[in-house]
């Protein structure tokens, strides 16, 4: 239970600023940034406060909500990348709704950060260590 609750955790304080990274990279594959702002120290300043700020705004639901999602994935035994994600992207999913369901782009971006969190979530809580010390070996 104790890596559950880190996975959490570490979701919840990993998808503001997940989204605004996607969002930021979007802009710039659209054309409207310029690919050189990724090697500005600024932009990651202005990334680090707006995902401080979002953290500070969506903290307590994505965490009610990661607690929900994580207590139905434990009790339905899912162990594979592919339930943690797909929760994630539904959680994502969810708060595109909210904030604005005109907007596909907002919708798809949050989607993605969800399944990037929900990803995370899995490494974290889930994903068995390798017994072996060295899992690479030669036949």
């Amino acid at each position: 239970m104790d890596r559950q609750i880190k996975g959490i955790v570490g979701t919840t304080i990993a998808a503001p600023y997940t989204v605004l990274l996607l969002a930021s990279l979007s802009l710039i594959l659209t054309g409207n940034k310029d690919p050189s702002d990724l090697l500005q120290w600024q932009f990651y300043e202005d990334l680090f406060a707006l995902g401080t700020m979002g953290l500070l705004w969506s903290a307590l639901p994505t965490l009610f909500l990661s607690l929900i999602a994580a207590g139905i994935l434990n009790m339905l035994k899912l162990r594979s990348p592919a339930g943690p994600i797909a929760v994630g992207m539904i959680i994502g999913l969810c708060f595109g709704a909210f904030l604005g369901s005109a907007n596909i782009e907002l919708m798809i971006l949050l989607s993605l950060s969800g399944a990037i969190c929900g990803w995370i979530y899995w490494r974290i809580a889930i994903r068995q260590k390798c017994k072996d010390p060295d899992p690479i070996t030669t036949a």
